[in-house]
Order: structure tokens, then sequence, then C-alpha cells
């Protein structure tokens, strides 16, 4: 008796391996299935992300560019270039007048009273030329809110003749900038003809 169970409990035996085995080949194949599928979603993670940062850097550089447009569009265009005195004859600390405008964007210039009024904040430019009589000596002062920032002098006795002066200062809002007379005199101290043209220009540099 005890010999026919044996022989039954070895078939038994037997399929159990086969079924235990083919169970742990299951197993094995889902386990690396499962780390094939944890692969591949670390490597689409890691895509998101690269994507992600790309996206990140480029929002933040039309962020910035976006911004220097705005600051572009923000800040006006202004320069002036003025030309014709209304006085040749000049008194100390009088006011060059400068009665006609080549160019005046941002009509930041008054040709009636010879004032530049800076309307932003900014760094300026200003130049003035001027012609003076020959023998005929001529000193001007370029004058912020009645504080000097340039000058110049000219005098030749052979001829008649020019001199130029160019200064950058920074400007607050309505801060006013204009040329006056150093030394007056009597006698028509600037010289002007088709060549010899003196002028007061302006331009804001960086706002």
């Amino acid at each position: 008796m005890f010999g026919g169970l044996n022989a039954l409990s070895e078939p038994l035996k037997s399929e159990r391996l086969v079924y235990e085995e083919e169970l742990l080949k299951k197993v094995i194949r889902m386990e690396l299935k499962m780390e094939q599928m944890e692969r591949e979603m670390l490597q689409t993670q890691d895509k998101m992300t690269n994507t992600l940062q790309n996206l990140t850097s480029e929002i933040e550089n039309k962020t910035a560019e976006l911004k220097l447009v705005e600051e572009r569009v923000s800040v006006p265009m202004v320069a002036f270039s003025a030309h014709t005195l209304a006085d040749y004859s000049l008194d100390t600390n009088q006011i060059l007048i400068f009665q006609h405008t080549y160019l005046n964007e941002g009509n930041a210039y008054d040709n009636v009273i010879g004032l530049f009024t800076a309307p932003v904040v900014g760094l300026y430019m200003f130049s003035v030329h001027s012609c003076n009589y020959s023998a005929r000596a001529f000193y001007f002062y370029i004058v912020v809110d009645n504080n000097i920032i340039a000058r110049s002098t000219k005098y030749n006795t052979g001829s008649h003749d020019c001199a130029s002066v160019v200064t950058l200062t920074k400007l607050e809002i309505y801060q006013r900038v204009w040329v006056k007379c150093a030394s007056g005199s009597s006698s028509n101290q600037i010289y002007d003809s088709t060549h010899f043209q003196s002028t007061f220009s302006g331009a804001l540099l960086h706002g």
C-alpha cells in the first residue's frame, strides 16, 4: 500500500516542481519587465525634465527680450538741433536763444526762450558750435540749472573763427539746460553766414 502511495507522490512532486519553476520564471519575467518599465519611466522623466528646463530657459530669455523691448518703447526719442541766434551782441550771463530748429524730437527745446527741459531722467549729450568775428573774443558756458558743465573760449585776430564743445551729463526730469554768454560786449560777437553758423544740439543717449 505504501509502495502505491509513493508511486503516486512522485508524479505529483514532479508536477509541483514544474509548476513552481514556471511560476518562478513568470515572476522573473515580471520583475524584468518591471525593471524595464522603470528604466523607461526614468528616461521619460529625464526627457520631460530636460524639456521643461529648456522651455523655462526659453521663457526666461523671451521675458528678458520683452523687457528690453518695453524699456525701449517706454523711453521717448529726445533730440534737437537749433541754429540762428536771436541776438548777436550779448550781455554777460545772457542766454543764447537759437531761434530755428533742424530737429526737435520730443519738443524738449524751447526756441523762444532758448531752454532745453529734460522730459525723462537719463544720460544726455549736448554740443555747442559758435562762430565769432575776427579779433573779437567770445566766451560761453553750457549750463544745467545755473551750474556750468562745459565752457569754451575763442579768439582769432586773423579771421572769423568757430569753436565747439561737447559734453555729457545726467539729468533728472525737468532739469533745464541752456547756453549763456560769459563775457558781454556792445559789439556783435557772433558771426553768422552760409559757412559760419552757430548751433546748439542735444540728445538723450540712455534713459
